[in-house]
This record gives structure tokens, C-alpha cells and sequence, in this order.
């Protein structure tokens, strides 16, 4: 049975955001507004930015489109360089990480599906805020973290 999402819009200036070692995440559509089948969050970080180990999802597909400056994607063992109107797509099961290695602030789109990555990427930020270093020194908790939220760090997957 498929279930009726209603039509909506989304704003930045009424969405959550969120701030941690200079990068801020806006969750622009959360998935429990799409019946959790996607959600979609606006990153913000500065140069120097890394987003954290290779990891991959079981399930979970993301697309990073980015709006301004450069993204340096990691898709399995193969680094791209994605620039403003480009986009680096991320099937389930890709090992997969990203970072911001140029001189300016980079801004993307991340859109995942299915929903539920939203609610990885708030605790996620909520355990950076905590740690003097990002990513942290010990990576028990995060990893405890990512086991929840069909995530799993390492170059294991299938691609």
C-alpha cells in the first residue's frame, strides 16, 4: 500500500541546523516528513574539512550535489573531484567518504534514501561537538553510533 505524502515546502530559515568544528548541517527535509523514504540535508564546511573514515551502507543510497566549491569524493578506492553543478552518486554498499581540500568553503546537497540517515548525521554532530578533535581520538563511540544507523567504517564493502 503506498502511503500519501502532502505536498510541502521545504526552507533553510525554518529548518534545524546545526554547528560543530565549523561545519553546519541544515536538515532541510527530515525524513519523517517523506514516510522516512528519503531525506534531504545541506552541508556547510570549511576548508580542511573531512567528513569522517571510508564507511559504507548496507542500504542507504546517497547523491551529493554541490551547490559551491569543490567536494573531493572517495567512491571505493577512486577519489573525484566534484565542483559546483556536479553531483557524486553512492549506491548502497560503495565505500564512500568526503572532504573539503580546496581554499574556499564548499556547500552540498546530500539527499539519502532510504530516510533515516537524518537521524545518524543529528547524533552524529552531537558526538563531534563533544570531541576536542574531529574525527576523535578513540572511535568506539562512533562506531557504536554508525552500527545503529546502517553504517559501517572500514573498506569492506562491495565497491
Amino acid at each position: 500500500m503506498t502511503t500519501y505524502i502532502a505536498p510541502f515546502v521545504a526552507r533553510a530559515e525554518s529548518s534545524d541546523s546545526i554547528t560543530a568544528h565549523d561545519a553546519t548541517l541544515t536538515f532541510l527535509v527530515e525524513s519523517h516528513r517523506t514516510e522516512h523514504r528519503w531525506s534531504l540535508v545541506a552541508h556547510d564546511a570549511p576548508p580542511g574539512f573531512v567528513a569522517g573514515a571510508p564507511h559504507h551502507h548496507e542500504h542507504t543510497m546517497e547523491v551529493f550535489y554541490v551547490l559551491a566549491g569543490t567536494l573531493t569524493v572517495l567512491l571505493g578506492d577512486e577519489e573525484h573531484a566534484v565542483s559546483a553543478g556536479g553531483c557524486a552518486v553512492v549506491p548502497p554498499g560503495t565505500t564512500h567518504t568526503f572532504a573539503n581540500r580546496g581554499t574556499e568553503r564548499v556547500r552540498v546537497l546530500t539527499l539519502a534514501s532510504p530516510g533515516g540517515h537524518d537521524a545518524f548525521l543529528r547524533e552524529l554532530l552531537a558526538l563531534a561537538a563533544t570531541s576536542p578533535t574531529w574525527p576523535p581520538a578513540d572511535p568506539t563511540p562512533l562506531h557504536a553510533l554508525a552500527a545503529r544507523y546502517d553504517t559501517v567504517y572500514g573498506r569492506q564493502a562491495r565497491h
